[in-house]
């Protein structure tokens, strides 16, 4: 996105310094929205004396172009791919466990704040992003026996912000990038096809990558 936008340019404009690589990390994600407060009030309704959340930990991968707009700021755009969800477990007198996941497609658009050092760069970012989900299976446990299986609607689309923190440090012809970020999700990605009944998970990542400058202007440090 970035790269068309640079070649886009009339000539003649200063050249813009724009790298590119790729992000592979970990996330963990817990059930939110109405769907979780429904699933935590039936499981009291049938007896459970504690509804506890399940972490449900998954990856992340995609690819990201920054384009630095001076030396202390930039544009980065991402294409992401990884499953979210999370898990309710009922117990002391109703045991269940049921846990949701959805494979999500998110395209973020983040502001970057630079902060350069002695040995790299320190970021601070945030910004919207869109995604799409793909599939949401359905699972529910009693005991450690699978009581059924059934499949939900993904929500087309869902919108939310991104906000979190990184660092980067030069090597070999790039950089190495890691950060940690919080993912929340303001619509559903899941339609459980009851009315206002909707799956939103709360999501943070830990990743890692590499960059490489793929555009002319100032090398970064």
């Amino acid at each position: 996105m970035l790269l068309l936008l640079s070649l886009a340019l009339p000539r003649g404009l200063p050249a813009l310094d724009i790298s590119a690589g790729v992000r592979l990390g970990v996330c963990g994600s817990f059930l939110g929205g109405s769907y979780a407060d429904e699933l935590s009030t039936w499981m009291t309704d049938q007896g459970a004396g504690r509804v506890s959340p399940r972490l449900y930990a998954s990856y992340q991968a995609g690819l990201a172009a920054r384009m630095r707009l001076s030396r202390h700021f930039a544009l980065q755009a991402e294409v992401n791919v990884g499953p979210v969800g999370g898990g309710l477990l009922a117990s002391e007198g109703f045991n269940v466990l049921v846990g949701v996941s959805a494979l999500e497609l998110g395209i973020p658009i983040l502001a970057v704040a630079l902060l350069e050092t002695r040995i790299g760069t320190v970021s601070l970012f945030a910004g919207p992003f869109g995604a799409i989900s793909i599939g949401a299976p359905i699972l529910v446990q009693n005991d450690g026996a699978v009581r059924s299986q059934s499949d939900l609607a993904a929500s087309p689309a869902t919108i939310g912000i991104i906000a979190g923190a990184g660092f980067q440090f030069p090597l070999g012809m790039g950089w190495l990038t890691g950060d940690l970020r919080y993912t929340h999700r303001f619509l559903t990605i899941i339609d459980t096809g009851a009315a206002g009944t909707a799956l939103t998970p709360l999501a943070a990542a830990l990743t890692a990558g590499y960059m490489i400058p793929v555009g002319a202007g100032k090398a970064q440090k």
